[in-house]
């Protein structure tokens, strides 16, 4: 397989159907992206006996295949607000995101 090259983003919210993050590059609706996202700590939730024998499942990112639903420009016209819904994910991740995610909202709740 060829190397893709890497468009860097910063994720704005997180949810279990998908993304939205913040980029430079311009992305049509309806395209499919390859996404490594790094969410710190979301690899504690995971729960398959490879996650507990392989150390390099601490720091992998969080990996799927998401379709571009929908495009917003910033309003400083630096880049773009790309929202993504899922299509792609392993099953295992998508429950350690949905623990992760709660495990973060209760926290908050409690402050």
């Amino acid at each position: 397989m060829a190397d893709v090259p890497k468009t860097p983003a910063i994720t704005k919210n997180v949810a279990t159907v998908g993304v939205c993050f913040v980029t430079t590059e311009l992305y049509e609706t309806g395209i499919l992206l390859s996404l490594d996202i790094d969410l710190r700590g979301w690899q504690q939730y995971l729960e398959n006996v490879f996650s507990v024998i392989d150390a390099g499942t601490i720091t992998r990112p969080l990996t799927a295949i998401a379709e571009v639903v929908w495009v917003q420009n910033l309003t400083n016209n630096k880049g773009y607000k790309v929202g993504v819904r899922f299509q792609d994910i392993y099953e295992d991740d998508l429950k350690a995101l949905q623990k992760y995610l709660t495990a973060i909202i209760e926290k908050d709740n409690m402050l």
